[in-house]
């Protein structure tokens, strides 16, 4: 599967605008260079191919462009994450917290704040701190 994900991000890298995305990061993460408008367009065209937002939420999809070194797999994780947010409970609170602490910066952090976990009423998350 992510094969094709990687194959049409290689065929999009920008050394220059990789360049310049590293250091406004301050060199945190590599970069494929490839802009934000541009990354979605390859996101829902991978989304579409795939049926992925047809399927339940899938974690490990997520784990694992997670753990990717380019900047632009967290943001396909997150492009994920928003257009599934319908799916998403309190029982992948674990999995937001571990995206929160892993990679973390303000790209993912301030996206995860505010939609999924923003998102959970809460009386869930206080429960959720005292276990």
């Amino acid at each position: 599967m992510f094969q094709k994900l990687t194959d049409e991000l290689e065929a999009n890298r920008n050394s220059d605008n990789a360049y310049q995305m590293e250091k406004y990061m301050k060199n945190q993460f590599p970069f494929f260079g490839i802009k934000a408008p541009e990354r979605k367009k390859i996101s829902n065209r991978f989304f579409q191919e795939t049926n992925l937002l047809k399927k339940p939420f899938d974690s490990a999809f997520v784990l694992a462009l997670w753990d990717k070194n380019e900047r632009e797999y967290q943001n396909i994780a997150l492009d994920y994450i928003d257009k599934s947010l319908r799916n998403i409970s309190i029982k992948h609170l674990t999995l937001m917290e571990s995206l929160i602490t892993t990679k973390s910066w303000w790209d993912t952090v301030d996206m995860l704040a505010q939609k999924p976990i923003g998102k959970l009423p809460w009386n869930i998350l206080r429960s959720f701190k005292k276990k």
